[in-house]
């Protein structure tokens, strides 16, 4: 009879790992934008400065991909330019999102041409830009907030391509430009294993075309 009831008394406990939260599932960025600014982002946010974005993230085991979108009040600053200058921008975020289910840190940073002579109201110039991202996402801000339930999580990558930069005049009378927004297409760049394995696989159908010579 004891033995009976020292197996009941396991059986719950048999169980603790099946119902036990599992890991986030760990994605790469290959795709999105990321935006930094002020005013109205795209994502809705309006903010004197901040950061927002909208990801595409790859579970590379399943190939399965996943939208990730958030944003946040931040850091945003880029100095008024007038003719002739050229633009530099900083932003970025840290902590858990204003805007979507998310506890992430980015930090996005570009440049773009000089500003062309006889520039008016509103333009847009193409430049480029670099970011990074790490993170974690929930199922919904609150989770979020108390850093329980992860649903995502992206380690620490770097991200870069071209950066829309659109400038408005700074006033009546006032030669300068303001960058309202700058926006990252994102390109994802390859973590050194990655490379490495790239490089040893082209190594390897070349050994392969060697051999079958003759």
């Amino acid at each position: 009879m004891r033995r009976f009831l020292r197996v009941l008394f396991l059986i719950p406990f048999l169980f603790l790992p099946a119902t036990a939260h599992a890991d986030p599932v760990p994605l790469t960025i290959i795709g999105g934008t990321i935006t930094g600014g002020t005013g109205t982002l795209p994502c809705g946010l309006i903010v004197p400065a901040g950061l927002c974005f909208s990801l595409i993230g790859l579970d590379p085991t399943t190939g399965n991909t996943f939208n990730l979108s958030a944003g946040s009040e931040g850091g945003f600053n880029a100095a008024l330019v007038g003719p002739g200058q050229s633009v530099t921008f900083v932003s970025g975020i840290a902590g858990t999102a204003d805007l979507g289910a998310a506890a992430v840190e980015v930090h996005f940073s570009g440049f773009g041409p000089p500003i062309p002579n006889g520039s008016q109201g509103t333009f847009d110039l193409q430049g480029f830009g670099t970011a990074t991202i790490q993170g974690t996402f929930y199922a919904n801000h609150t989770d979020a907030f108390n850093g329980q339930n992860p649903i995502f999580s992206v380690a620490f990558q770097t991200l870069t391509g071209p950066v829309t930069l659109h400038f408005i005049s700074a006033g009546p009378g006032d030669p300068r430009f303001e960058l309202k927004t700058a926006t990252l297409t994102v390109q994802s760049v390859p973590e050194p294993a990655s490379v490495i394995l790239l490089l040893s696989s082209i190594g390897g159908l070349g050994l392969l075309r060697k051999r079958k010579r003759p």
